[in-house]
């Protein structure tokens, strides 16, 4: 639910944001009022992608915390199994080498 309601305040923003580009750069406005109302546009978009940021960073993080706790014991059971599957492949390839050696 949670990535429905980032999805679409990422659409409302990005929506708005390009609205308002166009609605400025159409704007029959002498090119110092332009100017000056792309600064505010400016601003006013920093401040939202602040806030989308701050948004995503709350909504994901936590995700991100619990999928690293979760991953980090798998990670480690695979390394220890592989170890193990190398130890035992070791030994046997020293078995082998020893039954060869005997044989001659």
């Amino acid at each position: 639910m949670a990535n429905k309601d980032s999805g679409l305040t990422t659409g409302l923003l990005l929506g708005g944001i390009i609205g308002t580009v166009i609605g400025v750069l159409i704007a029959p406005k002498p090119g110092k009022e332009t100017r000056s109302d792309v600064n505010e546009k400016t601003e006013y978009l920093r401040e939202q992608v602040d806030i989308l940021t701050e948004l995503l960073r709350s909504n994901l993080g936590p995700t991100v915390d619990t999928l690293a706790e979760k991953i980090t014991p798998a990670i480690s059971n695979i390394r220890d199994s592989l170890n193990k599957r190398d130890k035992i492949e070791s030994n046997e390839i020293i078995q082998d080498e020893d039954i060869s050696r005997s044989n001659n």
